[in-house]
């Protein structure tokens, strides 16, 4: 018996890294798991990887600077497997490493929009079906670099500090 049997997580950036390492985690806990990644190549590969492990696993393609595409994430997965038990906010898309004075607005906008603003949208996106079931758990991934500080990442650390709020 698994921590998280008949538990459904959502996990944004699950096709590879961190998201795909949290996504084998709660599958060989019993999850079944959404995979909301952009990358149909990867997605696909994780939802079969996860398959072949006898986990219950969907991949359905989300662009996370999309509140459209995250709401339609969640109800793809609503539709799919029943509920929404878990969410891990995990996908960010990394910007060049370069000094603050040559980050441009373009560059701290998709961070924010794909971290802070993505995890807020998909916060309030399954907060509905959390409530209804009286359970839920919200994991934002968060980095130390917030608080010891991160050369060329000002954007990063701007976008992290705001999950913590």
């Amino acid at each position: 018996m698994g921590l998280l049997d008949d538990r459904v997580a959502i996990i944004t950036g699950a096709g590879g890294g961190i998201g795909r390492g949290v996504a084998h985690a709660f599958a060989r806990e019993g999850a079944a798991v959404v995979i909301a990644e952009i990358n149909d190549a990867t997605g696909r590969q994780v939802e079969q990887e996860l398959k072949d492990l006898g986990a219950r696993s969907l991949y359905v393609k989300t662009d996370v600077t999309s509140k459209e595409s995250i709401e339609a994430v969640v109800a793809t997965s609503v539709a799919h497997f029943g509920s929404i038990d878990v969410l891990v906010n995990n996908a960010f898309i990394p910007t060049p490493n370069v000094l603050l004075e040559d980050k441009t607005d373009e560059m701290l906008q998709q961070t924010l929009t794909s971290s802070l603003w993505a995890s807020w949208w998909a916060m309030r996106a399954v907060m509905p079906h959390m409530r209804e079931r009286k359970w839920g758990r919200i994991v934002n991934f968060y980095s130390i670099d917030t608080e010891t500080g991160a050369w060329l990442h000002a954007d990063y650390n701007t976008a992290k500090s705001g999950i913590v709020g």
